[in-house]
């Protein structure tokens, strides 16, 4: 640290301060004089400098109001991930920025949720999301967006990836959320087990609007709710066999 601030010729450090804490530190170099020559800060520089820190310190202080609140407007209160509105925002953005490459939308809904807070409580439902968001946030990391997409689903936006790597990445999620049940007591094991029914869809491969994406990975999930939940579904697999056939479908796959 000493050798950086040699390097960058620091001289004089102005700390601000909010309330007696230590919000931030300005680095002043050199000073120069009327010939440019390299001149020591004197008694009336230091003065100035003190009469200021009180407005820069504000000025941090209300930076960091403004980041703090944002960050709040943006992110959903139980699970800490994105809420929905926001998701939906950076869904158009990425769309537009990826539209000609691949991104990928993963959607996640806890199967039989109601049944779950019944059989458990509010309380235990509650804990439930909150450990499903950590596994989806620390599997996704910077690869990705995570939301909670409403009250029992969770959305994933995956820039440059493509079907076979959004699969990979659902299946490991999905396989995470399985072994919550292995950390319950013995007695409750059997109870309730914790599931999620999965929807896939990538473009450029099953859709052409970022609309079209989210529709085409909801139309995914209910199928998997509707042939018996806990799995996962691609919906470009389901296109396909639907409107042309399984051997349509294989070679799509290929």
């Amino acid at each position: 640290e000493k050798e950086q601030i040699d390097a960058m010729k620091v001289e004089c450090f102005l700390p601000l301060k909010d309330n007696g804490e230590l919000v931030g530190v300005v680095f002043l170099g050199p000073r120069e004089g009327k010939r440019g020559r390299r001149e020591r800060f004197d008694n009336d520089d230091i003065s100035f400098l003190r009469s200021i820190q009180s407005v820069s310190s504000i000025a941090v202080k209300n930076s960091r109001m403004y980041e703090r609140t944002y960050r709040e407007a943006c992110t959903d209160r139980l699970t800490g991930l994105l809420n929905r509105e926001h998701f939906l925002k950076n869904m158009d953005e990425f769309y537009e920025k990826y539209k000609n490459s691949s991104l990928a939308l993963i959607i996640f809904s806890v199967d039989d949720f109601k049944l779950y807070n019944q059989l458990y409580g509010e309380a235990e439902g509650d804990e439930a999301l909150r450990h499903i968001a950590q596994i989806i946030r620390g599997t996704v990391g910077e690869s990705g967006r995570s939301c909670r997409y409403s009250g029992k689903e969770f959305a994933v936006l995956l820039p440059g990836y493509d079907i076979f790597s959004a699969r990979g990445l659902a299946e490991n999620i999905s396989a995470q959320i399985n072994d919550i049940n292995r950390q319950r007591g013995e007695d409750d094991t059997y109870f309730k087990a914790l599931t999620v029914s999965c929807g896939i869809c990538a473009i450029p491969y099953a859709a052409t609007t970022a609309r079209e994406l989210l529709s085409n990975a909801d139309l995914a999930v209910y199928h998997v709710k509707r042939t018996g939940k806990n799995g996962i579904m691609v919906y470009s697999d389901q296109f396909i066999s639907e409107k042309t056939g399984g051997a349509a479908r294989d070679q799509h796959r290929s």
